[in-house]
């Protein structure tokens, strides 16, 4: 073990360091860390993402840069170390994002149900569309393209790019979703089927909004096809009698 001298002479041993956090629930150390470790793309662990998570509702970039703008000159946020900082910062929103959902899922297997994600997705829409919904008049073409607009490129926030729609008619409108999703990581970690997770607790959401524009319309997935059972999520709206 090296060993430090002060100018005093007193010898100053160096000690290990516990690396846990002691704020992360005894259950995600024990259950997370096989599922999670070889995704660990900054080297820390499932809690460390999870505290990071607690800790990013008080701190966002957004609000980091309006802080210190004043301090930070052109010169400061050019070049290749800002690029660094965004990247490392997009990459720990994204874990904190995959652990939520983890926890959420982990949650619902061990209850045998998903009805608090159901709960929890319904409410959050609810308020979201209330003090949203204006945005529907600014929108051009029928309910089922409004619904598209307003769930998928408003309410998730998702780039069209990354959600192109390859089928539409007076009827039905088809898009193919190649986003990012903290789902569909938090499954592949945990290896629970998409298909049940998506089914169980995220789509009842999506239909409900689409009911609040209009009460014919009907959201669904294949999901024979189901990332990461095909390289796309085939969903839906469709307009029935």
């Amino acid at each position: 073990m090296p060993i430090l001298r002060l100018r005093s002479g007193q010898a100053l041993r160096s000690r290990k360091l516990d690396a846990r956090n002691g704020v992360t629930h005894q259950r995600l150390s024990q259950r997370w860390e096989q599922a999670a470790r070889p995704y660990a793309l900054v080297g820390g662990m499932p809690q460390e993402a999870k505290a990071w998570g607690n800790a990013q509702d008080r701190l966002t970039w957004g609000r980091y840069a309006r802080r210190h703008r004043g301090r930070m000159s052109l010169g400061l946020m050019a070049g290749t170390k800002v690029n660094k900082f965004l990247n490392f910062f997009r990459t720990m929103n994204k874990e904190a994002a995959i652990a939520k959902q983890m926890d959420r899922i982990l949650n619902a297997e061990e209850k045998g149900s998903y009805e608090d994600i159901r709960r929890y997705l319904s409410e959050k829409r609810r308020t979201w569309f209330e003090k949203n919904k204006h945005l529907l008049d600014e929108m051009k073409g029928s309910d089922l393209r409004k619904a598209y607009e307003l769930t998928i490129l408003k309410y998730i926030g998702i780039d069209p790019k990354e959600v192109p729609v390859v089928y539409e008619d007076d009827k039905k409108i088809i898009w193919h979703s190649y986003n990012w999703c903290s789902v569909l990581e938090a499954c592949k970690r945990l290896n629970i089927d998409t298909r049940k997770v998506c089914k169980e607790g995220w789509e009842e959401w999506v239909d409900e909004m689409a009911k609040m524009i209009n009460s014919r319309l009907h959201f669904s997935r294949t999901y024979k096809t189901l990332r990461p059972h095909g390289e796309y999520c085939e969903e839906m709206f469709e307009l029935r009698d």
